[in-house]
């Protein structure tokens, strides 16, 4: 786990990384949509980085989401870990069955729910990842 949450986090934060991966693709709000042809498994990787003193409180919101985010449509599986050496670092891991069902996720009522619970909690902002399986 501690080789997946180092390659997880040089993907995430380091924009040359990035475009090294030509499946990691940099989501933004703005353009997830742009993911919803796709037909094979999807991987949402998120980094979210939250203020001190509030880990605690983010992972108490998060967990009351956990159910119902996996009982979403097209959801193989949807986990969040916090990092061990930082404890404000939280990563989501997340799988869907295709791009349009982390459409569907991304558009649901949980999803806005959880972000406006939680957004308020962030240092800095959420950084996503969207990779396709191949």
């Amino acid at each position: 786990m501690k080789t997946v949450i180092t390659i997880l986090t040089a993907l995430i934060l380091s924009n040359q990384a990035v475009a090294a991966q030509p499946t990691a693709v940099q989501l933004t709000a703005s353009n997830y949509k742009d993911y919803a042809d796709v037909r094979t498994p999807v991987t949402f990787l998120g980094f979210a980085r939250v203020k001190a003193g509030k880990e605690e409180e983010f992972a108490t919101i998060v967990d009351t989401f956990v159910g119902t985010m996996r009982a979403q449509r097209g959801n193989i599986s949807y986990d969040y870990h916090q990092n061990l050496a930082d404890p404000t670092e939280f990563f989501f891991v997340e799988e869907w069955k295709n791009g349009s069902d982390l459409e569907a996720h991304m558009d649901s009522k949980a999803v806005g729910e959880l972000v406006s619970k939680v957004g308020p909690l962030f240092a800095s902002s959420l950084q996503i990842l969207v990779l396709k399986k191949n």
